[in-house]
């Protein structure tokens, strides 16, 4: 299967020139903000490659749809699509941030989490059975959907 890292906005897919190469751990980072009328989103998909292992996405605010109330994180299927799009890979290492880090604080925030500033959500070691939000503000992910993943155990 050939695929390519990917940003999703509106039902407009936007996706990198390379493909993803399996069975190889990368560091990803997402960043999403406001600039005067638009909103960029970022996606580095092999940090600390900043250069060229990035997709930039611009949109018009008034092009969004309406935002959801309050921010949440799912895990597993989509939940626009269940079914068509499911989680096939492991999740480490996960902090979220509610305010827009620079490209060096990210760097010291994947290096000591909390160095900087303290993470929305935190979770460093996620497993099948615990997702649950380490930063201590409570904010829980939920699964969408009855399928988990397991853990990979050599033989």
């Amino acid at each position: 299967m050939n695929h390519k890292w990917e940003i999703s906005v509106a039902g407009i897919d936007t996706q990198s020139p390379e493909s993803v190469v399996y069975e190889t751990w990368y560091t990803q980072v997402a960043r999403v903000y406001v600039s005067g009328s638009y909103r960029i989103l970022e996606f580095y998909w092999d940090w600390p490659d900043t250069s060229s292992h990035v997709i930039v996405e611009t949109i018009e605010i008034a092009e969004q749809p309406t935002l959801p109330p309050q921010p949440v994180l799912t895990f597993g299927d989509a939940p626009w699509a269940p079914g068509n799009e499911m989680l096939s890979g492991i999740l480490r290492g996960i902090q979220v941030y509610d305010s827009l880090l620079s490209i060096s604080d990210i760097a010291n925030e994947i290096a000591s989490p909390g160095s900087i500033t303290t993470p929305w959500y935190l979770n460093l070691n996620p497993t099948p059975s615990d997702i649950s939000d380490k930063s201590g503000n409570g904010h829980h992910p939920v699964w969408v959907g009855q399928l988990r993943p397991t853990l990979y155990q050599e033989q």
